[in-house]
């Protein structure tokens, strides 16, 4: 029964699925769902006509089937049908693409049994999207989202899941680290006037966009970007578009800090879920000019910016005065 099941998830309310990966997830769920209950071939020849509604009603007069978990079953479906439309763009290398062929026996059926329970109450249209990356990019890339995590984006309201999605767009990393220049949430008493204006400009502020994301987890309450730099270790941090560099010719080390927000591990989890898709960007403007800040406030070092997206000359520093 459970090859007979293989298509029952895929039009079930008459959406359907073509990505052989999310076939897969869906049809384990639904094979737990309903072949434990013993629903007999008709029941399961009806799923695949599609005729989902008189089945679930069925289910529900013989009590073989609750309305919650007809609602859960409903929402999932949808973010299946999310992730069946991401997975095919998401951005991993043919190592991570040669390793997903095979992912069928490494994915976790607990992992999707508590995706599944957090997603059954979701109907937000937006969230569900946010889901549906999760999800894609867990099954291309499994245990790449820790339960943690799926807990951290289950308490998420909308508006938090869709300031932490567009404040993705500002993330630099610097080795395992992964922050947001502080400068333009500043207040106007603190400087950086042009980051300022930037931020506030997209109607970002610290009150409503940075601290909800501090109380959900997804960023650090340790704002301190703080090294040692001298001429034998410097400072690197990109994004995908631009790459900036504090370096010292002295032989001493010498303290630089900066003020930013870091994403904790769960941040930094839920950040590759959205950076992966294919509608990802990063932005330029706002890196360069928070290094256009840096190299002001700090001349002791050198503070360059270079593009990588320019493979014709990468040694024409950004901040570079004509």
């Amino acid at each position: 029964m459970n090859m007979e099941l293989l298509n029952t998830g895929l039009h079930i309310g008459k959406i359907v699925i073509t990505s052989p990966a999310i076939q897969g997830v869906v049809s384990s769920l639904i094979t737990t769902l309903f072949v434990r209950r013993g629903e007999n071939i008709k029941a399961i020849e009806a799923f695949k006509a599609r005729e989902f509604e008189k089945v679930a009603n069925e289910l529900l007069n013989e009590g073989k089937l609750s309305y919650v978990e007809l609602y859960k079953c409903r929402n999932f479906l949808k973010v299946a049908k999310q992730a069946d439309e991401m997975i095919a763009d998401l951005r991993y290398d043919d190592t991570e693409s040669e390793q997903s062929s095979g992912n069928k026996d490494k994915f976790s059926f607990d992992w999707l049994m508590r995706f599944f329970d957090a997603v059954g109450n979701i109907s937000n249209d937006d969230l569900q999207r946010l889901w549906g990356k999760v999800l894609a990019n867990e099954i291309a890339r499994p245990k790449s989202c820790a339960l943690r995590t799926l807990d951290m984006v289950r308490n998420m309201p909308p508006e938090e899941a869709k300031t932490f999605s567009l404040l993705c767009r500002y993330v630099m990393q610097s080795g395992d680290s992964y922050y947001i220049d502080s400068a333009g949430f500043f207040c106007e008493e603190d400087g950086h006037q042009e980051c300022r204006e930037y931020i506030q400009k997209l109607k970002l502020s610290y009150e409503e966009h940075i601290v909800p994301l501090l109380e959900a987890g997804a960023l650090s309450i340790d704002h301190d970007l703080a090294i040692y730099i001298s001429k034998d270790n410097n400072l690197e941090f990109h994004n995908d578009k631009l790459c900036g560099v504090v370096m010292s010719y002295d032989d001493k080390p010498i303290l630089f800090q900066r003020e930013a927000y870091f994403l904790t591990y769960s941040g930094k989890e839920l950040f590759h879920v959205i950076h992966d898709v294919a509608e990802y960007e990063a932005d330029e403007e706002y890196a360069l000019l928070c290094l256009q800040e840096i190299k002001k406030q700090n001349p002791k070092f050198y503070v360059g910016a270079f593009s990588r997206l320019d493979e014709n000359d990468l040694s024409a520093d950004l901040l570079k005065e004509d």
